[in-house]
């Protein structure tokens, strides 16, 4: 049995909270549940008290076997440390990216002579602060924690979370552009807009010419859960750009690993149009989609993308919002009594999408 909770996103903000639990559990007798807890991200600081409480409320524990966080933006990090200041919630092991074991690494591949070690670690820590908090933090309480290249995998309980990028190289050279080049912020794409209103069906450019994003985004873990025997479940992709989710795809075919059939991916960062192509959708083509995003953000989920995956493929995208969680059950997982997920919608107008992140 399999439950995928996406947990509500932050207020005004999106943000990735993802629990998962794995194994044998029941509703009317949790005193039997034989189960594995995985976070994958965890929010804004305020879902670190929302974490906790689902964990009470719906699977009987204060226990996180597994934490994988994808990446370092806050959004995805920052409820993490601040549930690492609840000793009430115990966590067995962390798979978390450390930029500062790879500085002789990165300061290897500077070559432009300038640069000296100690600059770039210092880089490092003024790009990468709420990490350091919170590895400090995973010492100070003698949580095991550890980094994970693509090709690996964590076995649970008969469902294994492989590793399909980043590849250690990957990461390296995403660390270094978003701490020694001048442009480190963001790598803009083309922006994509439409002026005035125009009915959906008449907008024939969907994804941007140049899709690209920034370099701690690309650094991101894609991981995909399936089974033992290789029936895939669902691909969790934090904030992967294209070329990250490329990669991950070649990843998935050079260790012969089930793609077809996949029942559900996460679209990355929130629904953006920059992190996304139509090849990469072609590559990971699911039954249906599920993104994690603000009613506030304007720009989250993308309209056009929205548009080309229930318009043009004809397959449904499911949305957790400050005010929608989403349970996703899989292999005889037993019911919550919650309504049916909503599906979302084509936007019939669009209007000045200049901006769609």
């Amino acid at each position: 049995m399999v439950e995928v909770d996406f947990l509500s996103a932050s207020q005004n903000k999106s943000a990735d909270a993802i629990l998962i639990r794995v194994g044998s559990f029941s509703y009317e007798n949790p005193s039997v549940n034989d189960q594995k807890v995985v976070l994958i991200d965890s929010g804004y600081t305020e879902c670190g008290k929302d974490i906790k409480e689902h964990l009470r409320r719906y699977y009987g524990t204060l226990h996180i076997d597994y934490v994988f966080i994808t990446h370092p933006d806050r959004d995805h990090i920052a409820g993490f440390n601040a549930l690492l200041d609840d000793k009430n919630v115990s966590i067995g092991h962390v798979y978390i990216h450390d930029p500062w074991e790879h500085c002789v690494e990165i300061f290897k591949k500077d070559k432009d002579g300038r640069r000296t070690r100690k600059s770039v670690e210092r880089k490092i820590d003024e790009a990468f602060e709420l990490l350091a908090d919170v590895l400090d933090k995973l010492d100070e309480r003698e949580i095991s924690h550890s980094e994970i290249f693509a090709g690996k995998y964590v076995p649970v309980n008969g469902y294994n979370f492989n590793i399909l990028g980043p590849s250690k190289k990957f990461y390296e050279e995403c660390v270094k552009t978003c701490v020694l080049e001048e442009h480190s912020t963001m790598m803009k794409g083309d922006d994509v807009y439409e002026t005035g209103f125009s009915p959906a069906s008449e907008v024939h450019k969907f994804f941007l010419d140049n899709p690209s994003t920034s370099p701690k985004n690309m650094s991101s873990m894609v991981i995909l859960l399936n089974k033992k025997d290789g029936d895939p479940l669902f691909l969790f992709t934090g904030d992967a750009g294209v070329e990250s989710l490329e990669y991950a795809y070649d990843c998935a075919i050079f260790y012969s690993l089930e793609l077809s059939g996949l029942r559900k991916m996460q679209l990355p960062h929130h629904g953006s149009i920059k992190n996304v192509s139509r090849n990469v959708l072609t590559c990971f083509e699911a039954e249906s989609y599920v993104v994690s995003a603000s009613t506030e953000e304007e720009q989250h989920p993308s309209k056009l993308l929205i548009n080309y995956v229930v318009g043009k493929l004809g397959k449904p995208v499911l949305c957790a919002t400050e005010d929608y969680q989403l349970c996703l059950r899989f292999d005889g997982a037993p019911s919550r009594g919650w309504g049916t997920a909503q599906k979302m919608e084509k936007f019939l107008t669009l209007k000045k999408l200049k901006g769609d992140v």
